[in-house]
């Protein structure tokens, strides 16, 4: 797991096929203040602060990138020093998330409606 950046951190996390999705910054004592990007106003603005004796980064990372099936950079930047974190899913993995989703998808609208393909129920 990726370590709490030093206060003073600011990054940009990006999802593949989609970009920047968010920015936000690191404080001194592990709060991180994170602001989505959308064309769509108003924006909303999260806090993570120390909960439990984990940093609001590691609570941020646990949320917005660990428990994501997709492929994701974050790109840090800290005065003149710059680094970045990615993490790239298994095929395998999405395969099995993408299946789950589609599963539920495909029950919810049965409970719906009747199924206008054949064997749908079947699912």
């Amino acid at each position: 797991m990726l370590e709490t950046p030093p206060g003073g951190t600011f990054f940009q996390l990006l999802r593949r096929g989609t970009g920047v999705v968010l920015e936000g910054c690191v404080f001194g004592d592990g709060t991180t203040v994170v602001r989505w990007c959308t064309d769509k106003a108003p924006t909303s603005t999260v806090v993570y602060g120390i909960e439990d004796g984990v940093s609001g980064f590691q609570r941020f990372m646990d949320i917005h990138v660990q428990s994501h099936h997709n492929d994701v950079c974050i790109a840090f930047q800290r005065g003149d020093e710059a680094w970045t974190f990615e993490q790239q899913v298994p095929v395998e993995a999405r395969r099995e998330k993408l299946y789950e989703t589609l599963t539920k998808v495909i029950n919810e609208l049965n409970e719906i409606s009747e199924p206008t393909i054949p064997g749908v129920k079947d699912y």
